[in-house]
């Protein structure tokens, strides 16, 4: 079944973006839209049987990822994951001075479910929070970061955001021990999200 399912998965995949087209192309698709269209094109292919959910689990880690998509937009995603196309995540965000914007979206960010209208200018993609602590208390906290329409060209370029917390303590010999300790690790941490920064500002530039 698994093998017949993968045959007929750009079909389905056609069959969800031409719902998904057929009516309010311009709403924002949901994962819950999603789940009720795959099943309904799952179940017209193989009828309300095992076969049809073996269909759905199938092809539901085939979906592109919502990121705030019209089902206008997610449709042509569909078609190219059919093809089998890389897709690259995009997202419409609305500002307050370039109305909605569209714009690709890095595989590391973490989404922009929490977007209010902003200036085009401070359109922000940030990546998970790396929390480096001692003890109970947050020393650092680092993730990637990338303003697409930043003044400064160099702010444009995925780069590492790192916030000091400005945690204060007086410690004893062993505290001072531990601390040290910490901030070996952290640095190894850090050394790792370099590396990161490395691989993807190659990809960014094409090498």
């Amino acid at each position: 079944m698994q093998n017949r399912t993968a045959l007929r998965a750009p079909e389905l995949l056609l069959g969800i973006a031409d719902r998904l087209d057929r009516k309010h192309s311009t709403k924002f698709v949901t994962q819950a839209l999603l789940l009720a269209q795959a099943l309904v094109v799952t179940e017209r292919l193989y009828g309300p049987t095992e076969a049809a959910e073996d269909a759905e689990r199938a092809i539901l880690p085939l979906l592109p990822a919502v990121t705030g998509q019209t089902r206008g937009e997610y449709a042509v995603q569909l078609r190219l994951a059919a093809q089998g196309v890389p897709v690259k995540r995009t997202i419409s965000l609305p500002t307050l001075d370039h109305e909605t914007i569209r714009l690709v979206e890095p595989e590391w960010c973490t989404g922009h479910a929490d977007h209010t209208p902003c200036h085009r200018v401070d359109l922000a993609h940030t990546g998970t929070e790396h929390r480096l602590a001692f003890g109970d208390a947050d020393l650092l906290v680092a993730m990637l970061a990338q303003d697409p329409y930043a003044t400064d060209p160099e702010r444009r370029r995925t780069g590492l955001y790192v916030e000091q917390t400005g945690w204060a303590a007086s410690l004893d010999p062993d505290g001072v021990r531990r601390l040290a300790a910490t901030l070996t690790v952290h640095a190894m941490h850090l050394r790792q999200l370099a590396d990161q920064l490395d691989r993807l500002g190659d990809e960014e530039a094409g090498r």
